[in-house]
């Protein structure tokens, strides 16, 4: 490959992809990236409840429990690999400790009581 640097001719050896670094948690957290796109449809609510209608809707519920499913494990990952527990025997425990107190307010609270907790297993 060749290219034409200020009406000079070059020779490109090799092209240098850019690295690129992966996000750390957080700046998923504030990406939006551990949230599923997919999209429930309505449930059918007609009477007679349509059979093709209701094979639908359980079918993208189901996709769409699977996304998070996959998501919720992504995010454990992403966390643990940046507090450097991944290997450590009780990080199910300060998974379980930080799910239940932060849960209802979503995977933000749940990272932020991790933080919190996260020295008294190292």
């Amino acid at each position: 490959m060749k290219k034409i640097y200020k009406k000079k001719e070059v020779e490109v050896v090799a092209e240098i992809e850019p690295v690129v670094e992966p996000k750390p948690y957080w700046q998923k957290l504030q990406d939006g990236d551990y949230e599923s796109k997919l999209k429930v449809l309505p449930y059918p609510h007609k009477e007679p409840k349509d059979s093709l209608l209701m094979e639908t809707y359980k079918i993208s519920l189901e996709r769409f429990y699977e996304d998070q499913h996959r998501l919720e494990e992504e995010f454990w990952k992403d966390i643990e690999d940046f507090y450097g527990v991944s290997n450590n025997p009780k990080k199910n425990k300060l998974r379980a400790v930080s799910y239940q107190i932060g849960h209802s307010s979503g995977f933000s609270e749940i990272a932020s009581y991790y933080s919190e907790l996260v020295d008294l297993i190292k």
